[in-house]
């Protein structure tokens, strides 16, 4: 059954539990802008900082069977095309397959003049909204992408919301600036069917660029953004931003500092054992929801993720880590 949609544009499942507004008190403040990473973080963590050089956009190039950077390795393709089931044609699997057929050498994919820099324009938070009443002191987001027809990612689902009330700053679907391959369907809860509904309706969002304007009436150069690996989220949408807070970055330092001190004292212990990874110890936002937060996300199956339920749940784990600060402060 086709999701519905709102005057939002989004597909609605009623997963998303409402966000509690969260007071933004000078105590609560101090600690909440501690969180901010560095540009030099932000960069270790394959943030994009700077508009791409030429040397850069020449990797973005792929063959134009496999879709594959050009590399050492032979070329697997499918000479096929996806059918309605999202199985190619020429040997009946599924999209995500390896190529059935083999070559030696690559073929050049041939780009029209500008393609690349069109497609690669990275742009900083503008100021041109710098007075705006609606710019927030924060806010959390999340995206859903689909694969467009050259196997990169393309941007197809965003949402927005105001850290500090909860409110619903943007939440539609993007209609792609490319041909499409297929919309990730499993991950990203958005089907090809929703996505032209949502155009016959004049829901959607047309292109990258304008979705990065119905953000930005939101977000100023001092604005907090908050995310879960949200480089992925800001390379989605070819946006530069230099305010910051990743829970998969804090969380992934605050691991490393326990798995250290664990270490220090129990190394006689863990000789000779085997590595064992807990389940309860992934860094996925999914397992970090349930571990810190008890609460179950991304639990639809086949029917993807809920970007609003995402952004929700990235923002009140901040919140969470925040108020250890808090509460490890009054301590001291």
């Amino acid at each position: 059954m086709p999701l519905s949609f709102g005057q939002s544009g989004s597909p609605w499942r009623g997963t998303a539990p409402a966000a509690e507004p969260i007071a933004p008190t000078p105590e609560y403040l101090q600690h909440f802008h501690s969180l901010v990473h560095s540009r030099q973080q932000q960069k270790s963590a394959g943030y994009v900082m700077e508009r791409m050089s030429q040397q850069e956009l020449d990797k973005k190039r792929r063959c134009g069977r496999c879709n594959m950077r050009h590399t050492n390795l032979p070329c697997k393709f499918h000479p096929g095309a996806l059918d309605s089931r999202k199985q190619w044609t020429c040997c009946n699997r599924t999209a995500f397959k390896i190529g059935c057929e083999s070559e030696a050498e690559h073929q050049v994919r041939i780009y029209a003049p500008g393609e690349l820099e069109q497609r690669w324009r990275f742009e900083p938070t503008p100021t041109y909204y710098l007075n705006s009443s609606d710019t927030r002191r924060a806010v959390a987001i999340d995206c859903e992408m689909g694969t467009a027809y050259d196997g990169t990612s393309e941007l197809i689902r965003v949402t927005m919301i105001d850290y500090f009330t909860g409110a619903v700053l943007v939440d539609k679907l993007v209609w792609p600036d490319v041909e499409m391959m297929h919309y990730n369907t499993r991950y990203s809860g958005v089907t090809r069917f929703d996505m032209q509904t949502a155009l016959r309706a004049g829901t959607c969002i047309r292109g990258i660029r304008n979705a990065k304007a119905e953000l930005w009436r939101f977000v100023g150069q001092d604005t907090i953004v908050v995310g879960h690996s949200a480089e992925n989220d800001l390379r989605a949408l070819r946006w530069i931003h230099s305010r910051v807070v990743d829970s998969f970055l804090i969380e992934s330092a605050l691991k490393k500092e326990s798995d250290m001190r664990e270490g220090d004292g129990n190394e006689k212990e863990k000789e000779g054992q085997p590595f064992k990874k807990r389940p309860e110890d992934g860094l996925s936002l999914k397992a970090m929801a349930m571990r810190k937060l008890g609460r179950a996300i991304q639990v639809g199956g086949r029917k993807g993720h809920d970007s609003l339920e995402d952004a929700i749940a990235t923002r009140d784990l901040i919140h969470f880590r925040v108020v250890e600060l808090m509460a490890a402060a009054e301590s001291d």
